[in-house]
């Protein structure tokens, strides 16, 4: 039994370039012109120098934050979800990640959005079918473009696609396969 359907938000969170796609109720499978997408570039703070570069590291994050809590709100999100950390041997770029997942969460819950995780590999695969060994974000891309996804779209945005798609499929409701 499917559940009642709802605006569904899928984040990509990046400290570089962070994205979400909202899809709204009533999707129609692959019907683009009805998803709304925020995809925006950050910069770095400029190089540790005491207390000021902790001061535009936080506010980056803040920004970021920011950004995807109106966003949120913008669009009506009922659920948001986000992809879940890749973990790695590079263990600061992890950490930097989850601070970064982890202002976002405390931000959406003060507004009573939970955000929860996915899976990447596991939504691609949802998606695809079967995954390359290798440059699995160029074959989502390339899949999405081929099912006529804007062309504009980077990769970060077709990622918080993916994550979206995957989060209707975890609710039980209709998902995108190119399977």
């Amino acid at each position: 039994m499917r559940r009642r359907d709802q605006v569904v938000l899928g984040l990509d969170l990046s400290l570089s370039s962070p994205a979400a796609v909202a899809i709204p109720r009533g999707w129609r499978v692959g019907d683009w012109s009805t998803l709304t997408t925020l995809t925006f570039r950050t910069s770095a703070p400029d190089a540790p120098a005491g207390s000021s570069y902790e001061k535009e590291r936080i506010a980056r994050l803040q920004h970021i934050s920011d950004r995807m809590l109106s966003f949120a709100r913008c669009v009506k999100a009922e659920t948001c979800w986000v992809e879940d950390y890749g973990y790695s041997k590079r263990s600061s770029s992890v950490t930097k990640l989850a601070e970064l997942g982890g202002v976002v969460r405390v931000d959406f819950l003060r507004v009573g959005l939970v955000v929860r995780p996915l899976t990447a590999s596991t939504c691609r695969t949802l998606l695809l079918g079967k995954l390359p060994r290798s440059d699995q974000k160029i074959a989502v891309q390339n899949a999405l473009f081929a099912a006529g996804a804007p062309k504009e779209w980077n990769e970060d945005t077709c990622d918080a696609l993916v994550v979206a798609n995957g989060a209707r499929a975890e609710q039980g409701l209709l998902f995108l396969s190119l399977a």
